[in-house]
């Protein structure tokens, strides 16, 4: 089973009816943007019936992160569309998928992503702690997963793999 969401839009479109023009701010739009998307994607683990604790952290770390980056391309260019899409996969593996259209990620961040105090976030509501993707990253491995991310031409996706138990097989995750 595949399940996918798209949430997005440009700063304006996401932020119709603010009250007033201090709330038009790319940080608003994406609070609005990580909000959405992680509410639906508990619900798209929930249909998949493998709401795990830690699957469901690692899912809102790669949730937050890809807010992050729109919020920075919205920074930049507030006219332009920014879309996470949140993809769900169980077949034996489930397999989360976050894809963002930000700005990438820098030299620096793919070198330091999965360790400790690291953090791209400067001005984040969400938190920057730095702790976050390599938590993730340790709970998924601890329990036969892999975790991981690909760079595209703009933007990421962030993936995650975990083995699940098929009857009484434990159904290791595979690595890409």
């Amino acid at each position: 089973m595949l399940i996918e969401r798209t949430f997005g839009g440009t700063v304006e479109d996401i932020l119709k009816g603010a009250r007033n023009l201090r709330d038009v701010h790319p940080l608003n739009a994406a609070r609005i943007i990580y909000r959405s998307a992680v509410e639906e994607y508990n619900r798209m683990l929930d249909e998949v019936k493998r709401n795990f604790t830690f699957t469901s952290y690692c899912g809102e770390e790669m949730i937050k992160n890809s807010a992050d980056a729109l919020r920075d391309l919205w920074e930049e260019h507030p006219e332009e569309e920014g879309i996470i899409q949140v993809r769900v996969s169980d077949e034996g593996i489930l397999r989360i998928e976050v894809e963002d259209n930000g700005l990438g990620l820098s030299d620096g961040a793919k070198r330091h992503l999965f360790q400790r105090k690291f953090t791209t976030k400067d001005h984040s509501y969400i938190g920057k702690q730095g702790i976050g993707m390599l938590l993730s990253k340790r709970e998924i491995f601890d329990f036969g997963g892999d975790m991981g991310y690909i760079e595209k031409n703009r933007g990421v996706i962030f993936w995650s793999e975990l083995g699940l138990y098929l009857g009484d097989e434990l159904n290791y995750a595979r690595f890409y």
